[in-house]
């Protein structure tokens, strides 16, 4: 009964897929997505790393990644160590980020705060977003790149993952941040930060319990924004969203194994266990 259920389930999601294509075609303002033609294959034969915002990331030495090609995400701006990252590349891609009702200037400085003196990294923000960045400006700020979440992701995907049109749409920020380290020919993506114990903010929140278990501090306004934008969904849809994140990194990985890509988790801790582990320090010293 479970093989059906899940054969039934690989069925919808390839016939969504087909409806997509087409509207991956026709596509509003898909000529935003050309400006990342440039990224493909610029990282062929090289290794990245990859950024969450869990605190776990707070036990380890971040400036051992100075001379690594990095992609973070979110709020890490607020990291203590962030400026000795030097980050490539940075994602934003939950659609609550872009309500307005949730914005405040606080967190539209963050996110300009990507950017220091010295380093001007790639700031990827979806397409749906493009209203939100121009209203606040951060064109005039940022180096802006969109990217356009669109197909379902399942374990027999195999379309290429190709920025300059439609991708496959996930639940958690840093499996974009995969996906572009794909497209980009890394042969090697370390993920750090990702401990996978979201959920537990999620259901203090509910409990009216304002939590920061996070890689970084946050004032008392940002928590309430943040308490906002989680109770705007219902819990169950919260777990939902959980569940699909654990079950993608399993399919990353399979998508990664098949194309000859070393996918490994260098989290300190954490629950996710569908990734291979090493240890974040011997892999640096391995270079």
């Amino acid at each position: 009964m479970e093989m059906i259920y899940e054969s039934a389930l690989l069925t919808i999601e390839k016939v969504r897929n087909f409806r997509y294509m087409i509207s991956d075609v026709f596509m509003p303002n898909k000529d935003l997505l050309k400006k990342n033609s440039n990224l493909k294959g610029a990282l062929k034969g090289k290794r990245c790393f990859i950024l969450g915002n869990a605190p776990s990331l707070n036990e380890q030495d971040l400036s051992l990644l100075k001379d690594e090609f990095v992609i973070t995400v979110n709020q890490i701006a607020r990291n203590k160590q962030f400026k000795d990252i030097k980050t490539d590349i940075h994602f934003w891609a939950d659609p609550g980020f872009f309500n307005e009702e949730n914005t405040n200037d606080e967190f539209i400085e963050v996110m300009k705060g990507v950017v220091s003196e010295d380093n001007c990294p790639m700031v990827f923000y979806p397409l749906s977003a493009k209203r939100f960045v121009e209203n606040h400006e951060l064109d005039k700020y940022l180096n802006i790149h969109y990217f356009s979440p669109l197909y379902s992701f399942h374990g027999k995907y195999k379309r290429n993952i190709d920025f300059c049109k439609g991708i496959p749409g996930f639940y958690t920020v840093v499996e974009y941040g995969i996906t572009l380290a794909i497209y980009m020919g890394a042969s090697e993506i370390y993920i750090m930060g990702c401990d996978c114990t979201g959920i537990v903010n999620t259901l203090k929140s509910f409990q009216d319990e304002v939590t920061d278990e996070y890689a970084y501090e946050i004032s008392e306004e940002e928590k309430k924004r943040m308490k906002k934008m989680q109770e705007a969904n219902l819990l169950e849809n919260h777990f939902y969203s959980w569940y699909k994140t654990l079950q993608h990194y399993r399919y990353l990985y399979e998508y990664c194994y098949a194309r000859n890509i070393k996918l490994v988790n260098c989290t300190k801790g954490g629950v996710l266990r569908d990734l291979p582990r090493e240890k974040y320090e011997d892999v640096i010293m391995r270079k």
